[in-house]
């Protein structure tokens, strides 16, 4: 299981970073057949984190 974009936030402000950005999300390609299911998503984002 990959971990949740809130997850990934939380973590960067706990381990000690002042300020965290999200610069953008996307998703590069369709999701597979087998994969479309409720609660799954292969949405990619890109985080900026300053000390």
């Amino acid at each position: 299981m990959l971990p949740t974009k809130n997850f990934i936030l939380e973590i960067l402000e706990q381990t000690g970073f002042s300020k965290v950005e999200i610069l953008g999300t996307h998703r590069d390609h369709e999701l597979k057949p087998a994969r479309k299911v409720p609660g799954f998503s292969e949405r990619r984002i890109l985080v900026k984190a300053y000390r």
